[in-house]
C-alpha cells in the first residue's frame, strides 16, 4: 500500500510546496511592485504585469517626458490599462484628460478631469486645470471652488495663494471669494496674511476684505493680521480706512495715560526701541500712580521715540500734557512735534517744560489746515538733549478741540 500511494503523496506535497511559492511570489512581487509604482513603475509593471498603479504612473512619466504623438498614445494605452483594472484611479484618469487635451479635445479633457476629480480631489494638477478650464470660461464659483479644494489639501502653496490674492482686487472675485472666506476654511490665515503682506492688494481690497471676514481681535492670529493692515493702510493715507478697520472711534488721542495695550500703533501709539534711542511704558515715579512714557537716548541719539497718527478736525486745538525729570534747560528738552500725516510739513512744535526732579504742566495749542485730514503727533529726542543720565517722562496725553 504504501508503494501505491507515496507517489500521489509526494506529487502532492511537491504541488502544495508550488502553490506556496508561487503564491510567496505573487505576494512579493505584489508588495514590490506597489512599493515601486510610483518610484520605478517600469521594473513595477514588469514585477506584477498590470499593476495599476504601475500604468497609471507610466501613463504619467510617458507624457510628462514628451508630447509627441506617439507618446500620446503610448500614455492612453497605459492608462486605459490601469482602468481597466482600477476605473477610479485618478492619475490614469487624469492623464485620459490631458491626451485629449493635447489633441484639441477641450470637452473630453474636461470630462475626464472632472471624472478623475470625482474618485480624489487630492491630485494638484487636476484641481490646477480644473481652475484653468473654469478661468477660461469665466465661471468665478467654479473657479473659487476648485481654489478651495486644492488649498484644503495642498495649503500653503505660496504660488496658490498670490494668485488668488492678487485676483481679489477684482470686485466680482472679492464678492464671490468672501463667502468662502468667512466660512474659515483651513487656508484661511495664510490667505488673508498674504493679502496684507504681499503688496498685491489695493487698500480698498484689504479693507473690504477684512472688514467682512469677521475677525477677531481676541484671537492672536487674527489681532496680528489686523494690526499690520491698519498699520499699511495709514502707510498709504488710509487712514480712515485704519480706524473703521480697527473698530476706531473718535479721532483723538488713544491711551493717553499709557496704561492699555497699544494695539493698532500708529493709530495707537507706536513706540521706538533701538540700542540707543527708545520710548519705554513703565511704572511712574514718585506720588504719581499709572504707567509713563520715559523717553531714553544714549550716545547722542535723536529721532522719534513715540508717535500716534490722529484725526482731527480742522479749527484750532489744544495738547495737554503732564511731564517729569528734565533735562535742565529747554535746549536739551525732547520736543513734541505735530504735523500732516505724509507730509514733512510741521503744524507745531515745542519743547517740553523744564522740570528737573519736578511734575510740570504743558499745553500747546495749534491750528489743524483744512487740507489735513490725519495728523502725526510725535515725541521726539534731539540731538542736544544729554539724557544719557536723565529719564525725561511725559503722561496724561490730551488733545481737545477748540470750537
Amino acid at each position: 500500500m504504501m508503494g501505491r500511494f507515496a507517489a500521489p503523496t509526494v506529487i502532492r506535497t511537491t504541488a502544495i510546496i508550488l502553490v506556496a511559492i508561487v503564491l510567496a511570489w505573487v505576494s512579493l512581487a505584489l508588495t514590490l511592485s506597489l512599493n515601486n509604482a510610483r518610484r520605478n513603475p517600469v521594473l513595477a509593471s514588469k514585477m506584477w504585469s498590470g499593476n495599476t498603479l504601475a500604468e497609471a504612473a507610466l501613463a504619467e512619466q510617458t507624457i510628462s517626458e514628451t508630447t509627441t504623438a506617439s507618446a500620446r498614445v503610448l500614455a492612453r494605452g497605459h492608462a486605459v490599462t490601469s482602468l481597466m483594472n482600477q476605473p477610479g484611479n485618478p492619475v490614469a484618469a487624469r492623464v485620459m484628460g490631458v491626451t485629449a487635451g493635447l489633441d484639441g479635445d477641450l470637452k473630453g479633457m474636461a470630462r475626464w478631469l472632472s471624472y478623475s476629480e470625482r474618485y480624489s480631489r487630492r491630485d494638484l494638477p487636476v484641481q490646477l486645470a480644473l481652475i484653468e478650464l473654469a478661468v477660461q470660461h469665466g465661471q468665478i464659483n467654479e473657479t473659487l471652488m476648485h481654489y478651495d479644494r486644492a488649498l484644503r489639501v495642498f495649503a500653503p502653496q505660496p504660488g496658490l495663494v498670490d494668485v488668488l490674492v492678487a485676483a481679489t482686487n477684482a470686485p466680482d472675485v472679492r464678492q464671490a471669494l468672501i463667502p468662502v472666506v468667512r466660512r474659515n476654511p483651513p487656508w484661511r490665515q495664510s490667505y488673508l496674511i498674504q493679502l496684507v503682506e504681499s503688496g498685491h492688494a489695493s487698500p480698498e481690497t484689504i479693507y473690504t476684505t477684512l472688514r467682512s471676514s469677521h475677525l477677531d481681535p481676541r484671537q492672536p492670529l487674527d489681532r496680528r493680521i489686523l494690526g499690520e493692515a491698519t498699520a499699511l493702510l495709514v502707510g498709504r493715507g488710509k487712514v480712515a480706512l485704519a480706524r473703521n478697520l480697527a473698530g476706531i472711534t473718535g479721532g483723538g488721542v488713544r491711551n493717553g495715560g499709557f496704561e492699555q495695550a497699544n494695539l493698532y500703533p500708529p493709530l495707537d501709539w507706536k513706540l521706538t526701541d533701538s540700542t540707543d534711542l527708545s520710548g519705554v511704558v513703565e511704572q511712574g515715579i514718585r506720588e504719581r500712580n499709572g504707567n509713563a512714557l520715559f523717553v531714553e537716548s544714549h550716545n547722542d541719539a535723536s529721532g522719534i521715540v513715540a508717535e500716534q497718527v490722529v484725526s482731527l478736525v480742522p479749527g484750532t486745538h489744544i495738547l495737554s500734557l503732564t511731564s517729569g525729570d528734565g533735562t535742565g534747560t529747554t535746549a536739551e528738552a525732547p520736543m513734541v512735534t505735530i504735523s500732516c500725516a505724509g507730509r514733512s510739513d510741521t503744524i507745531a512744535s515745542m519743547p517740553l517744560p523744564v522740570a528737573k526732579d519736578a511734575v510740570r504742566a504743558f499745553r500747546m495749542s495749534f491750528a489743524v489746515p483744512a487740507q489735513c485730514a490725519a495728523q502725526r503727533l510725535a515725541i521726539v529726542a534731539t540731538p542736544s538733549s544729554g539724557l544719557d543720565t536723565v529719564r525725561p517722562w511725559i503722561d496724561d496725553v490730551t488733545l481737545t478741540h477748540v470750537p
